[in-house]
């Protein structure tokens, strides 16, 4: 079974912009305790790209990890944040 990059229906708000990975019958999908480092909603993936899946004998008694590569914007290239403080920001007239 060859992993593969899929994307909702456009029309569910809430998913547009966004991946996940296929490999089978299963979804893989990043989550933020296996990924403390960065912010989720920072990530960024090449849907193109080719994906790479092995299997670890050393994971919970044997799992498949399929692997792509990612990016996280420099903290200056980042958008603004999720929440900040009523009225800190400008608004347009």
């Amino acid at each position: 079974m060859e992993p593969e990059f899929i994307e909702g229906d456009p029309r569910v708000e809430a998913d547009r912009g966004a991946v996940a990975i296929r490999r089978g019958p299963l979804i893989y999908c990043l989550e933020a305790p296996d990924n403390r480092a960065v912010a989720l909603f920072d990530v960024r993936v090449d849907p193109g790209q080719q994906l790479r899946s092995s299997h670890r004998t050393d994971l919970l008694n044997g799992l498949t990890v399929v692997e792509a590569r990612g990016a996280v914007p420099a903290e200056g290239n980042r958008p603004e944040p999720l929440y900040r403080t009523a009225g800190s920001r400008a608004v347009p007239e």
